[in-house]
């Protein structure tokens, strides 16, 4: 007796995304059920402080719009004196999975651009795994599996030069 496929909802705007991280998770075993909302949040290129082992931490400038409430109030909050709450989330990019912080950093003391999102914990792994390099760039999708949040990376696109050109390569 063959085991029953997991169905994937249908409808709203983010078919072709739901279809992409349905394919994805079952041809890959993954264990996420009731996938939805998925969007694609940003491209984001590899910077310099992203790749510093040293620092272990990818930043991005704005997920608030993808949080529930609850999810920002509850990220915002500090825990202790420049200690700010974490949120567990899961990350999938080729056929693996890494499990994360998401955090909020309040970045106003160095240059007024307000608060960045910050995924720490596994981010190592991830980037070592996929052979990431400074100056890819990495298409982050979210999306919802049992009403919590997770991000799907795509990627890398890189940029080389040949014989004066430049050429860009796309996995997406």
């Amino acid at each position: 007796m063959s085991k029953p496929k997991k169905r994937c909802p249908k409808g709203g705007e983010s078919v072709g995304l739901l279809a992409l991280l349905c394919h994805q998770i079952e041809s890959n075993n993954m264990v996420f059920k009731d996938v939805s909302q998925a969007r694609i949040l940003l491209e984001k290129k590899l910077t310099e402080s992203d790749m510093n082992d040293g620092q272990a931490r990818l930043t991005l400038q704005s997920l608030a719009p993808f949080l529930t409430r609850d999810e920002y109030h509850f990220l915002k909050k500090e825990v202790s004196p420049n200690k700010m709450n974490k949120m567990g989330v899961k990350v999938i990019m080729r056929s693996s999975e890494y499990r994360m912080h998401l955090s909020l950093w309040n970045d106003n003391e160095n240059n007024n651009s307000g608060c960045k999102f910050v995924l720490e914990n596994e981010w190592n792994k991830l980037k070592t795994d996929n052979k990431l390099q400074k100056g890819d760039f990495i298409q982050i999708l979210s999306f919802r599996s049992k009403k919590c949040l997770n991000f799907a990376f795509l990627g890398p696109k890189r940029s080389f030069k040949l014989l004066g050109t430049t050429i860009e390569s796309y996995p997406w």
